[in-house]
């Protein structure tokens, strides 16, 4: 189902959203695959496009700041890696749902990895 304008409009910041990464180039990290919104929720409410980090399943063990774990959780039935590299800011009509949400805490260590990665 696609989401409506004002669905889309209602996207929030710790949002996991599944999106379609199709089509990818290079190395680009493609498929339908869940995404963690990091853009401010007043952008989200006026801009056409998202800011998110895409997630996978495949776990690499001790590659913090490059990937940050996350658990199982409804909505998200793989733990996965939060692959910080792969920031993308993506139309909203890539956005098929909002399966789930990061708490607080994990979107802290999210942007400390960021900026570690980016900014530092």
């Amino acid at each position: 189902m696609i989401p409506s304008v004002m669905e889309l409009n209602s996207i929030k910041r710790q949002d996991i959203c599944l999106i379609n990464f199709n089509p990818s180039k290079g190395n680009e990290m493609g498929k339908i695959r869940p995404a963690i919104v990091i853009s401010k929720n007043e952008d989200n409410q006026i801009l056409d496009t998202v800011v998110v980090l895409p997630l996978s399943s495949q776990i690499v063990d001790d590659s913090l700041p490059y990937r940050v774990y996350l658990p199982v959780r409804e909505g998200l039935n793989k733990e996965s890696n939060v692959c910080i590299y792969e920031v993308r800011a993506l139309s909203k009509k890539r956005i098929i749902e909002v399966v789930s949400q990061v708490t607080l805490s994990e979107m802290k260590i999210i942007e400390q990895s960021f900026c570690q990665v980016f900014i530092e």
